[in-house]
């Protein structure tokens, strides 16, 4: 799987003492410690081909040559992916190759992009740790999400797609960290063959937990803009 997006790499590193204090990381999510880019893809249901509300999500997380990482499935009601879409509240559970679960996504049951109300959150745990939350908010015609630590604190911001913009048009979105200026990362969105393609650039130096939060906003602009 390759993306074929070269732009130079001009983000700035991360903030010092971005988050501190000690925490545990599963053997797992131990690749996301070095990595300074990994892609995220939501694959077609096997047998269809395609795509589908009907149908539970699933993802890849791999490496930037494509090699598989990370699998989740989406656990939600087929009632409510019918019925409200972008709206429904979800589960996802990535597991690793050896089939232990390391990271645990759950989705709330936000309102659509356009709406005035609330925003949607998906908050990231793996275990028993409490990585943070993904949270769109409103800065229109664009919506932005905001990456929060385990204690709600605003750290990263990605400027988000235009309300306006068609789910098969590709899109750079840059990252930023709160405390300073400049963008530290981008998110480029790419669609092709049914499959949303998601690939993530941060610094190296990067706190491990906003890496995998990168994994939770790339789930929720798949489920919300797509």
């Amino acid at each position: 799987m390759t993306l074929g997006v070269s732009n130079p790499h001009t983000e700035q590193p991360a903030p010092e003492n971005f988050i501190s204090g000690p925490f545990e990381i599963p053997a797992g999510l131990q690749f996301l410690v070095k990595s300074t880019e990994i892609r995220v893809y939501r694959v077609p249901v096997e047998e269809r081909g395609r795509c589908c509300a009907a149908f539970p999500r699933r993802y890849f997380v791999t490496d930037p040559e494509g090699q598989p990482i990370l699998e989740g499935f989406e656990q939600s009601n087929w009632w409510m992916r019918l019925c409200c879409e972008s709206c429904h509240t979800f589960e996802v559970n990535f597991h690793d190759m050896q089939g232990n679960t390391v990271l645990s996504l759950e989705k709330d049951s936000g309102c659509a992009p356009c709406a005035p109300c609330h925003p949607a959150t998906i908050s990231v745990v793996s275990g028993s740790q409490n990585y943070g939350s993904v949270s769109q908010t409103r800065f229109l015609p664009s919506m932005n999400l905001i990456f929060r630590d385990m204690n709600d604190n605003p750290q990263l911001r990605l400027n988000g797609p235009s309300i306006r913009q068609s789910k098969f048009i590709n899109g750079i979105f840059k990252l930023h960290a709160m405390s300073m200026k400049g963008s530290i990362g981008r998110l480029t969105v790419q669609n092709f063959s049914g499959m949303d393609n998601f690939h993530i650039h941060f610094p190296v130096d990067l706190d491990m937990r906003m890496k995998a939060l990168s994994i939770g906003a790339a789930v929720l602009l798949d489920c919300v803009y797509t």
